[in-house]
């Protein structure tokens, strides 16, 4: 149908359940619109309709958002001192009012049984940027993941691999070289006071998709195609002398 954006179903099992029983299902989108109206059909008996004599009963029933966590950089460099990072959030459920977002880093082996929280945000945005700090101390290792988490129950959260590398001091890139940000659904990149050469320009979006890449001449001021994206994408770009990765742009 033209007005169907996405649809779920389920169905419970064809025999007696004594006990109050969670079941979730997730949504299959067709499109990238956004839903106006849910519709929801609940029945006791087969598919097609009510059974007679059959009994079910439901209750608080709720829409679940995946709470996306999006860090600036896909490996973070850390030292002995505490170490900033960004890491932006992106949920297509917006809170109905400000709500804390925090970003927890797990354990060395990616455990969350103890987090440590690293940034907060006060909110009612579906998406953001939240300043984060790595503290002192914390030891280097690939398995460290990082998720945003919030004080809503029908937020669940998606956790993200963040690789901790011991800094070396040796040539460590500047975000000087390059100014970034987004404008009219397109990311502009200026290199006019910049000293890269054989430039390429990626971007990937909350999923970690590839959505943007192509090359960028150097020292101008330049204009990528648009990009078929909403919410938050990761800006990457590779240059003869390195890799500079890191600026957010919403869209």
């Amino acid at each position: 149908e033209a007005n169907y954006v996405a649809g779920a179903s389920w169905k419970a099992p064809y025999a007696e359940v004594t006990d109050w029983t969670r079941f979730s299902t997730p949504f299959q989108y067709l499109d990238e619109r956004d839903p106006d109206w849910v519709l929801l059909i609940l029945t006791s008996g087969d598919s097609a309709g009510s059974v007679i004599g059959s009994r079910v009963w439901f209750d608080d029933l709720a829409l679940i958002y995946n709470l996306m966590c999006i860090p600036e950089v896909p490996e973070l460099v850390v030292s002995g001192a505490s170490t900033p990072v960004q890491v932006a959030y992106s949920t297509q459920g917006p809170p109905l009012f400000p709500i804390q977002f925090r970003v927890e880093l797990s354990d060395a082996q990616g455990s969350f049984d103890d987090p440590v929280v690293i940034g907060t945000v006060q909110s009612a945005s579906a998406s953001g940027n939240i300043a984060c700090q790595v503290p002192a101390g914390t030891l280097p290792g690939e398995l460290y993941r990082v998720r945003v988490v919030s004080a809503s129950a029908y937020h669940a959260p998606v956790p993200v691999g963040l690789p901790l590398i011991a800094g070396t001091a040796v040539g460590s890139l500047v975000e000087q070289e390059a100014s970034v940000r987004g404008a009219d659904g397109s990311i502009i990149v200026d290199l006019r006071s910049s000293t890269w050469s054989q430039v390429h320009l990626e971007a990937y979006d909350s999923n970690g998709r590839l959505v943007l890449s192509e090359a960028v001449q150097p020292r101008v001021l330049h204009r990528s195609a648009p990009l078929a994206v909403s919410g938050p994408v990761i800006v990457r770009m590779v240059h003869r002398t390195g890799v500079w990765s890191g600026r957010i742009v919403l869209f």
